[in-house]
C-alpha cells in the first residue's frame, strides 16, 4: 500500500464526511503567511522610499562637513579651496504641524547651484491656487506661462519672513495653499511660517519627499530660535581632485568638525530603519507561531477521530512509514491551501501595512517620502516556504503519534490518555523554569 493509497483510502473519505475539519489548520497557516507577507511588503516599500528620499536630499554631494553649529562663513572659505566645486551650508530641523512631522531644510539658494534637485526655482502652484498667481504660479519640470522666474522665486524665498516651499502632498493633507500661515512647533517653541508655494512632486524621475519644507538658511535658523551656525556644509569635489584637496578642506575646519564622505549619514539611518524592519518581521512571525498551534491541534484532533480507520489500514498492510507519509501529505495539502490564501491576503493587506509602517517610520526618522507597494517575488516565495515548512513541522508530532500506534491499540483511547498523563508532568516540569524566567 503506497502513501497515496493511504491518503485516498484513509483521508479523502474523512474530508468528504467533514469538509470543514481542515479549515482550522488552513486558517492558521493563512493568517500567519498573510501577516508575514503584508508586513514584509509594507516594510520593503517604506525602506525603499526611505532610501530614495535620502538620495534626493543628499543630491550630488561627495563629502560632508558636520559638527556642532559650524560657523556661518565656513562654506565660503571651503568654496575657495582648489578642487571644491560647491560648498553649500545646510540647517535642518524637524517641525510638527497639526501632529504631522515636517522636515525643514534651510538652504542657501545661491550656494546650492544644483547640488540637490529639489526644485527651488521650479515650483508648482499650491493646492487650490489659481495658476499664474504670484507665489503659487504653475511649475513642475516645465513651468507653464505665468510661472515666476527662478530669480523671483529665490528673492521671495530669501526676502519673505518665514517663507517655506512645502511638499504638495503635505499641503493637500492639511488643505493649505500659497500665502496661508503655517503654524509649527519646533522643539518646544511655537513659531509661525508662511507657505510660499509647493515643491514639485517629481524631479528628474524621483519623488520629492511628501513631508519636506525648504527655506532660506536665515529663515530656518529663526524658526529654530538660533542666531547663527549651520548644521553641515555639503561639498562637491571635482572628480580629479585628490587627497590634497581634502587635506586643504580638513585644515580649514574648526575644532569639533569632521569631514565625512557623503552617504555615511544615510547608511546610519538606513541601518536604523533596517532594524525597525527586523522588529516588524519578528512580530509578524508571532502570528505564524500562533498558527502552528492551530495546525498542531487540528491534526492531533484528526488523528484521534480516525484511530479506528488507522487500525484497519495497519491491519491491511500499511506500514508505519506509509501512514506517516499519508499524514504528511494531508498536512502539505492543507498547507498549500492555507499558504495560497495567505499570499492573497498578504498582498491585499500590504497597502494598509505600508501606511502604518511608513507613518511610524516618518514619526521616528522624519525622512520617509511617498511609498508604494511592489510585489516582490522573493517576499512571496519566502512567505510560501515558511508557511509550508511550519505546516509540515507542526503536523509531524501528531503524524508520528499516528504512525507509532500498534494496530491492536488503535481502537482503544486509554493508551492515548495514559501517554497524555505521563507527558503532562514532564511538560509542567519543563515549563516551570520558563515561567520563572518570564516573571
Amino acid at each position: 500500500m503506497t502513501p497515496l493509497a493511504v491518503l485516498r483510502l484513509l483521508h479523502v473519505p474523512f474530508w468528504r464526511r467533514s469538509p470543514l475539519a481542515p479549515l482550522l489548520p488552513a486558517l492558521g497557516v493563512a493568517v500567519g503567511v498573510a501577516a508575514i507577507v503584508a508586513v514584509d511588503l509594507g516594510a520593503a516599500g517604506a525602506v525603499g522610499s526611505f532610501r530614495r528620499t535620502l538620495e534626493r536630499l543628499e543630491g550630488s554631494a561627495t563629502d560632508v562637513v558636520t559638527g556642532d553649529r559650524l560657523p556661518d562663513g565656513l562654506a565660503r572659505r571651503l568654496a575657495a579651496v582648489e578642487g571644491v566645486e560647491i560648498a553649500a551650508p545646510v540647517v535642518e530641523a524637524v517641525a510638527v504641524h497639526a501632529g504631522d512631522p515636517l522636515r525643514v531644510l534651510g538652504l542657501d539658494p545661491l550656494a546650492e547651484r544644483g547640488i540637490r534637485s529639489l526644485g527651488i526655482g521650479v515650483v508648482e502652484s499650491g493646492p487650490g491656487t489659481d495658476r499664474g498667481s504670484g507665489a503659487a504660479g504653475s511649475g513642475g519640470a516645465g513651468a507653464g506661462a505665468g510661472a515666476p522666474a527662478a530669480a523671483d522665486r529665490i528673492r521671495e524665498l530669501v526676502g519673505v519672513r518665514g517663507a517655506l516651499l512645502v511638499s504638495p502632498a503635505f499641503l493637500e493633507r492639511h488643505a493649505l495653499r500659497a500665502g496661508d500661515p503655517l503654524p509649527l512647533v519646533v522643539g518646544a517653541r511655537a513659531v509661525d511660517a508662511v507657505v510660499l508655494g509647493a515643491l514639485p512632486r517629481r524631479v528628474q524621475g524621483l519623488d520629492v519627499p511628501d513631508a519636506l519644507a525648504i527655506g532660506d538658511v536665515a529663515t530656518v535658523l529663526e524658526l529654530t530660535g538660533r542666531l547663527s551656525g549651520v548644521d553641515r556644509v555639503e561639498l562637491r569635489v571635482t572628480p580629479d581632485a585628490g587627497r590634497r584637496t581634502l587635506a586643504a578642506v580638513a585644515a580649514l575646519l574648526p575644532a569639533g568638525a569632521r569631514l565625512e564622505r557623503a552617504g555615511a549619514r544615510s547608511e546610519g539611518l538606513g541601518r536604523a530603519l533596517s532594524a525597525f524592519h527586523a522588529n516588524l518581521r519578528a512580530l509578524s512571525y508571532l502570528a505564524l507561531f500562533v498558527g502552528i498551534f492551530l495546525i498542531y491541534n487540528g491534526v492531533l484532533l484528526a488523528v484521534l477521530r480516525r484511530r479506528d480507520v488507522l487500525g484497519v489500514a495497519r491491519c491491511l498492510g500499511a506500514t508505519r512509514g506509509q501512514v506517516l507519509l499519508g499524514w504528511i501529505l494531508e498536512a502539505l495539502l492543507v498547507g498549500i491551501a492555507g499558504t495560497a490564501a495567505g499570499l492573497a491576503l498578504g498582498a491585499a493587506f500590504a497597502a494598509p501595512a505600508l501606511r502604518e509602517v511608513a507613518g511610524t517610520a516618518r514619526s521616528l526618522y522624519g525622512v520617509v517620502g511617498a511609498a508604494d507597494v511592489r510585489l516582490d517575488p522573493a517576499i512571496l516565495v519566502r512567505g510560501a516556504v515558511v508557511g509550508l515548512a511550519c505546516t509540515v513541522l507542526s503536523a509531524l508530532v501528531p503524524a508520528l503519534e499516528a504512525a507509532a500506534t500498534p494496530p491492536a491499540h488503535t481502537s482503544s483511547r486509554s493508551s492515548v490518555e495514559r501517554r497524555a498523563r505521563a507527558r503532562r508532568g514532564r511538560g509542567l516540569a519543563a515549563a516551570a523554569p520558563l515561567l520563572v524566567l518570564a516573571a
